[in-house]
């Protein structure tokens, strides 16, 4: 009986530890399971260096350091003709009214870009308006416009009802719309000046150029 019971001890420390040891790889499997697993890496989307605005910017303001900077933007969302330097926008004068953060394009200043893409033969034309205009005349519209009599509606010797409007072109696409302040010293009075930039043929910018000695009145009308 001694012998056997020798032998039963024996087998329970050989096989004891043995147990032991897988219920711990067991146990420990167990809780893996359990644990959250990690999220997989999100894919690396390219970027592309922009300019982009600090904050909102009015038409027509000629654009500083501090209105500017610089940002990385996803590739697949950046405009192809986005400003990717701050240097090339300092100095330039706004088409349209920027809001903060957006993206700036060559295209969103007053310059030989704004005529990109237009049709062979089109050309940019800047043009003094009546004061005012530049409060609801919008980028991407279509206006005509009129020459008024000299003295129509003034308190001049010239009565109101001597002439009437003359449209001189019509569905005109606007492609700036800016307030321009002349530069003098705050003691001098001096007006701001609203001005639109127009698409137009090569014949058509001739009559018009003929036109800016007077302010012309654009009026918005349905695109042609």
């Amino acid at each position: 009986m001694d012998l056997v019971r020798d032998l039963l001890d024996a087998y329970r420390w050989r096989v004891w530890p043995r147990r032991l040891v897988v219920g711990a790889l067991l146990l420990g499997a167990a809780v893996a399971a359990l644990l959250p697993r990690p999220a997989p890496a999100a894919p690396r989307v390219p970027t592309a260096d922009v300019v982009v605005a600090r904050h909102a910017l009015p038409a027509g303001r000629v654009l500083g350091r501090g209105d500017l900077r610089a940002d990385a933007r996803p590739r697949v969302a950046t405009p192809a003709e986005a400003a990717t330097r701050v240097r090339d926008l300092v100095g330039r004068r706004l088409a349209g009214p920027v809001t903060a953060g957006e993206v700036l394009t060559m295209l969103r200043v007053v310059g030989p870009g704004l005529a990109a893409g237009l049709p062979p033969g089109t050309v940019a034309v800047p043009l003094t308006v009546d004061a005012g205009a530049a409060g609801f005349v919008r980028v991407g519209d279509h206006v005509d416009l009129y020459r008024t009599p000299p003295g129509a509606g003034a308190a001049t010797d010239v009565p109101a009802t001597s002439g009437q409007a003359v449209r001189v072109a019509g569905g005109m696409l606007v492609l700036a719309v800016t307030t321009v302040t002349p530069d003098a010293p705050a003691t001098v009075d001096t007006a701001a000046t609203d001005q639109l930039v127009v698409a137009c043929s090569e014949g058509q910018a001739a009559a018009l150029v003929t036109e800016r000695t007077n302010p012309l009145s654009p009026i918005v009308v349905a695109d042609p």
